[in-house]
């Protein structure tokens, strides 16, 4: 019986410093059924010629060549000409485990819609494992969960919204495409628009870690501006517009975590004036008006800057499952939002 043929798509852009070891760990995998498909996106350094040195000793390499089009672009790309049963996406300055498409094609079912999720080591680029990135491997050991479930984790923050490090069944996601006018959260878009259209299940197997995802210094949170502000909402919209209205509660805890992500930001930068942060949260009423959860903003100036941070700090350093005692008794008290 022939093994099924994972397309394996890497975005490249400026990788010279991370691309061996990320075709290496492609090329060298004990599963061989593979079309690996590469897509330059306008680098400017010589991760092309590369990529043609890859080429020319494996034959399962294709190499897309555009402009610079960003990351969804070139995803998109790379899903037009994909062939193979399985999708699988990598991100070029990540590697793979040597088992891992071996690991995981054990666990897909041909006659299902099961979508395969793998243990991720998150580490720096000495390789030290990073305290907190549990998050990343949220669900238990080998374990099975429905896409609606899942949706529901993505929402409240339970699962992490990346796409890499999941082997999606080809049928489930030929017909979607990347939102290029994001400026993040375009993986949640992508997994929110396949796992809504179709009934089937994430199995989740854990113990080695099989995908290796690199985290650079420079990969901290932006600083909230009103442009930020206006994307970060986009993304809800986007959510809002392919969801249905079973996912409503959903949805909006995850505007309200959404915006007191922003609050909290805004209010901890030492760099901000009190007028700064009026006109950011003035920002965030003036485009959020039609949502359940908005937050009052004169709530956040008729108490102490150190409450407001107390009640920020508590909602949002667990899962909104996880809420009890003080901090969500406060949340509902001082802001109105019954969850």
């Amino acid at each position: 019986m022939q093994q099924p043929l994972i397309s394996v798509i890497i975005p490249v852009y400026n990788a010279r410093g991370f691309l061996h070891e990320c075709l290496n760990s492609v090329t060298h995998q004990s599963y061989r059924n593979l079309e690996i498909i590469t897509v330059n996106d306008g680098s400017g350094d010589d991760s092309l010629n590369i990529l043609k040195e890859y080429q020319a000793r494996d034959s399962r390499i294709k190499i897309i060549d555009q402009s610079n089009e960003g990351v969804s672009s070139a995803r998109n790309s790379g899903i037009k000409i994909a062939k193979g049963d399985y999708i699988f996406f990598l991100d070029a300055d990540d590697f793979l485990s040597l088992e891992t498409f071996k690991e995981m094609v054990s666990y897909a079912d041909e006659g299902k819609c099961v979508t395969v999720r793998c243990a991720i080591y998150k580490f720096r680029m000495e390789r030290e494992t990073i305290a907190g990135c549990n998050s990343l491997n949220a669900m238990n050991s080998t374990s099975s969960i429905s896409y609606q479930d899942y949706i529901k984790g993505l929402l409240t923050g339970k699962y992490s919204g990346f796409m890499w490090g999941l082997l999606f069944p080809a049928k489930m996601i030929k017909s979607i495409r990347l939102k290029n006018d994001l400026s993040h959260g375009e993986d949640l878009i992508f997994l929110l628009s396949c796992m809504s259209q179709t009934d089937g299940c994430v199995v989740s197997i854990r113990g080695k870690s099989l995908y290796y995802y690199r985290a650079h210094e420079n990969a901290a949170t932006s600083k909230t501006t009103p442009n930020s502000i206006k994307s970060s909402i986009k993304v809800v919209e986007y959510a809002k517009s392919v969801l249905s209205k079973k996912y409503y509660l959903e949805l909006n805890i995850s505007y309200c975590i959404l915006l007191w992500t922003m609050v909290r930001n805004i209010l901890r930068d030492k760099q901000y004036t009190r007028s700064d942060a009026i006109t950011l949260i003035t920002t965030i009423r003036s485009i959020s008006s039609d949502y359940k959860y908005t937050l009052p903003l004169k709530a956040l100036y008729s108490f102490p800057k150190e409450a407001v941070q107390y009640v920020v700090s508590k909602v949002l350093l667990y899962s909104v499952y996880n809420l009890k005692g003080f901090g969500l008794d406060m949340f509902r008290r001082y802001y109105g939002v019954k969850l």
